[in-house]
């Protein structure tokens, strides 16, 4: 009874917090989409629309297929140490974790396909997920490189060169947290064998084997020539994530220098950090407008060419997500004898 009361407290105040994150993220999607709709002629808008060749549609696609061989590619590869996974089932937990980023806040389809893989594979989520933090690592430095590359060709807006020192510093951060974690310093060992003589001998095992567990995962990223490797194929996946926004916007007859290419991956990859509703709808569309503003780029045109570009991006490899996370639930499951 006492159980059940407590969960019942608790309960509300759990729902409470998700819907005022939900309200917040769809104010942040409304503000953006007010802001990207500012001064447009939707009918002009539109138009472009109707005129989009879709002759280039199959490039468009090739181009989504290899963005997304590319990633499963990567994260078998950086899997390998903890255990050689199938391509395919490798490549299933991706396109559903990716479907699931663009359905739910915070990301939360990165724990999806970690959840996934590590149930299959009879790998401990943990691990798993300490992988896909490392392959999110190498997305972040890919989009360092675009960032530098661009600014030895131009003078970037102040909020987006302001966002890229950000990033920059995160990173340095984030590496040097992940090399203490799994090589700890004599004194941080020295603490944390004081600190967990402290601690109920249940909770000294849980922490002991989430630990090991994260240090494996962290141990896949191990050796220059697996690290270049893996920045390699961050940086080609870059490349042709370039290539599709080019021949999108080119769909409607905007021809976009590369130097304006680069600029709109690395300001899409940093609005998606904003939190607004799932898809990130508004945040999206505003930076990519806002960037072909400042190639001098007419509004209307900018706009259309940021719905096609999202719709691309986001619609067919999420619907290739739902249905492998459908079948993947409706398929029977072997007992086994």
């Amino acid at each position: 009874m006492k159980m059940t009361d407590s969960a019942e407290r608790i309960r509300p105040g759990f729902n409470r917090v998700h819907i005022a994150k939900g309200f917040l993220g769809l104010g942040i999607s409304a503000l953006f989409v007010a802001l990207a709709l500012r001064g447009v002629d939707l009918a002009q808008v539109l138009s472009h629309l109707r005129e989009m060749d879709a002759g280039l549609l199959p490039p468009i696609f090739i181009c989504l297929v290899v963005i997304f061989l590319l990633k499963t590619f990567r994260w078998q590869y950086l899997m390998s140490p903890v255990k050689r996974i199938r391509f395919g089932r490798v490549f299933n937990a991706i396109i559903i974790g990716f479907m699931a980023n663009n359905a739910l806040p915070l990301r939360s389809g990165d724990l999806l396909r970690a959840h996934l893989l590590g149930r299959r594979e009879n790998i401990g989520t943990t691990a798993v997920f300490a992988t896909v933090a490392l392959d999110r690592v190498f997305e972040v430095l890919s989009l360092l490189t675009v960032s530098v590359l661009v600014l030895l060709m131009i003078p970037l807006p102040g909020w987006m060169w302001n966002s890229v020192i950000i990033i920059g510093m995160a990173l340095l951060g984030v590496a040097a947290g992940i090399v203490a974690f799994y090589r700890p310093p004599q004194f941080i060992k020295k603490w944390w064998r004081i600190g967990r003589r402290l601690l109920p001998d249940r909770v000294q095992e849980i922490l002991a084997m989430f630990i090991k567990e994260v240090r494996l995962g962290l141990g896949a990223g191990r050796g220059k020539l697996r690290l270049t490797h893996l920045y390699i194929l961050a940086v080609s996946e870059s490349v042709v994530w370039g290539i599709l926004a080019y021949v999108s916007f080119k769909t409607i007859g905007i021809q976009v220098p590369i130097v304006a290419v680069m600029s709109t991956m690395l300001a899409t990859n940093l609005a998606v950090a904003i939190p607004a509703v799932p898809g990130n709808i508004g945040v999206f569309e505003f930076a990519v407008v806002t960037t072909l503003q400042f190639f001098h780029f007419d509004k209307d045109l900018a706009l259309s060419g940021a719905v096609i570009l999202h719709v691309i991006h986001v619609i067919p490899a999420s619907l290739v997500g739902l249905v492998f996370f459908m079948a993947m639930w409706l398929t029977p499951k072997s007992v086994p004898k």
